[in-house]
Parts: C-alpha cells; sequence; structure tokens
C-alpha cells in the first residue's frame, strides 16, 4: 500500500472516529438524538436495553478520541 493510500484511509477512519467521538459526547448531556427516547438507539444499535448513563460515556467519548488521534499520526 502506497503512503498516498495508507494516508486517504488514515484520514477517512480518522474522520468516522471524530464524528462517532463528537455523537457520544453529545450523549453524555443527556441528548437523545437522533431518537425521541434513551431506548430506542440502544435497542437499534446493541439489540437490548443498555444504560448509556453519564457514567459509560465519557470513558468512550475519550477512547475514541484517543483512536482518532492515533489514526492522524504518520506512520513509522
Amino acid at each position: 500500500m502506497t503512503s498516498r493510500v495508507f494516508r486517504a484511509l488514515a484520514a477517512a477512519l480518522a474522520v468516522v472516529f471524530a464524528l462517532d467521538s463528537a455523537a457520544h459526547l453529545l450523549w453524555t448531556t443527556g441528548s437523545t438524538w437522533p431518537a425521541d427516547d434513551t431506548r430506542l438507539p440502544s435497542y437499534a444499535l446493541l439489540g437490548s436495553e443498555v444504560s448509556f448513563a453519564s457514567g459509560v460515556l465519557p470513558p468512550l467519548v475519550g477512547m475514541l478520541s484517543r483512536s482518532h488521534n492515533s489514526f492522524m499520526e504518520s506512520p513509522k
């Protein structure tokens, strides 16, 4: 894989992780966007009811942000 292709794929993955992190950060505020209630996203994405309490989301946001940063680092 060429360096140019690698950088393009890394940038695309970084954008995905950044958007995912931003959505989870929004949900830590109590927002249910794009759903009308807190149960729908849980069932739609995970197939069961899972708590998205504020104690669960901040570590996930941190992990996603770290993933974003690791994809933005240049290959060695």
